[in-house]
């Protein structure tokens, strides 16, 4: 997997895109986390699991809460059942909007 911060304002959008597409095993995960100044996550990841074999593009968005400081971005292969899954990306962009 690989992850990155970026600082973030409290009470903005933002959305996570990527092109992404399964290799071996299961679906890789695009997850947007929002964080304050320790770094302890604020709420709940927003995520989305649902790319396939083909190149495609998915999203997430969210509204950074009360209290943010930044915004954490990763793609993530499971490894469930023994199977580690592979994947590539591509575009990965974080935007506010």
């Amino acid at each position: 997997g690989a992850v990155q911060i970026a600082g973030a304002i409290p009470g903005r959008a933002y959305k996570l895109s990527s092109k992404a597409r399964v290799i071996t095993g299961y679906a890789p995960t695009l997850i947007l986390e929002f964080l304050d100044a320790r770094k302890n996550r604020i709420g709940n990841p927003i995520r989305d699991n649902d790319f396939g074999k083909k190149w495609e593009t998915r999203s997430v968005e969210g509204t950074a809460p009360q209290g943010t400081a930044y915004a954490r971005v990763s793609l993530y292969s499971p490894f469930i059942r023994g199977t580690v899954g592979r994947a590539e990306w591509d575009d990965v962009r974080l935007s506010m909007e």
